[in-house]
């Protein structure tokens, strides 16, 4: 009887070569992207607090939240809704970088026609 080797053949080490090189590889690619994902850019979690409009000036003061890693300067696009979810008031504001994980801002916003909402579209790492 012929041995298992006989038989079947036995694998070149070039194939384990590749099977490891592939493998590496594969693991490296995803090492980076999971890195890239986790540190590539600033987390920043916004929190609408309150709207209130004021019909004689047409604005809506708009006060929201904004978290992030101290040290990081943060742009918030923030809105004015109209009662179908049409937006009458936009403004973008530059928020500088400070030292504190989480603070309060208020923002008037000039509005088109009288509002129903006001709140923070979007916030970014500028």
């Amino acid at each position: 009887m012929s041995s298992l080797a006989e038989r079947y053949g036995t694998r070149t080490p070039l194939k384990k070569r590749w099977w490891v090189l592939g493998i590496t590889t594969a693991a490296l690619v995803f090492g980076g992207w999971v890195a890239w994902v986790n540190f590539g850019f600033a987390t920043v979690e916004t929190r609408d607090i309150s709207n209130i409009y004021d019909p004689e000036r047409r604005e809506m003061a708009i006060t929201w939240s904004v978290t992030v890693a101290p040290g990081t300067p943060v742009a918030c696009a923030i809105q004015a809704l109209n009662s179908e979810f049409q937006v009458v008031g936009w403004k973008i504001v530059d928020i500088p970088a400070d030292t504190e994980y989480t603070r309060q801002f208020s923002e008037n916003v000039r509005t088109a026609m009288p509002p129903q909402a006001g709140l923070v579209y979007a916030c970014w790492a500028s």
